[in-house]
């Protein structure tokens, strides 16, 4: 028969085998969080930013002929309006566009819902591209520039809102496929763009 004394020790020593085995336990969790939250195998980093300037180029080159517009909004520092300026050429074929200039006010929550080209944005080795036609190439290039650094968005694809989208940040490369940036992209240019910019 087990003496009291007896039953207690093994008692403690179950219950100090169980806290071992809980904080071993939490030392692994620990470490694996850790590493899958690692700069260097994780996503482009803070999903929200402080932007201050966006520079945009667009190009097209299709059956119809060509057309190109650029345009660079810069907001003021306390987060008040965005002032736009844009550089557009028209439709034409086999001769020069007509260029036009001019200005606008954008909202602010048009140039900040463009932080979404971060969320989602997955490592990548180089530039992706899809091209599901012919006779249809387009080109984007963008500049965001916020209090961190300048952030690089490109596209050549011609899928629907030109996914995947490609992504530059402190010499990283990130693709992006989802369907915010592009959706924010639209509503800005829609914002930006004078009527008949691109007929």
């Amino acid at each position: 028969m087990t003496s009291p004394d007896a039953g207690q020790a093994a008692a403690q020593q179950r219950r100090l085998l169980r806290t071992a085995a809980v904080g071993a336990v939490l030392v692994t969790g620990t470490a694996l969080l850790a590493a899958c939250g690692d700069d260097d195998g994780g996503g482009a980093g803070d999903t929200q930013l402080v932007i201050r300037e966006v520079r945009t180029s667009y190009s097209w080159v299709g059956l119809a002929g060509r057309r190109s517009y650029s345009y660079s909004i810069v907001c003021g520092q306390d987060g008040g309006r965005c002032q736009a300026t844009v550089e557009c050429v028209g439709m034409h074929f086999r001769g020069p566009g007509e260029p036009s200039t001019s200005q606008t006010t954008v909202p602010p929550q048009l140039v900040e819902a463009l932080d979404s080209i971060l969320a989602g944005a997955e490592p990548a080795t180089g530039p992706s591209e899809t091209i599901e036609h012919t006779d249809d190439y387009p080109k984007y290039d963008i500049t965001l520039g916020t209090d961190t650094g300048d952030l690089t968005v490109s596209s050549t694809s011609n899928t629907s809102g030109n996914i995947p989208w490609n992504l530059q940040r402190d010499g990283r490369r990130y693709v992006n496929d989802g369907t915010a940036f592009p959706a924010a992209l639209t509503a800005l240019n829609d914002a930006v763009l004078p009527e008949g910019c691109l007929n």
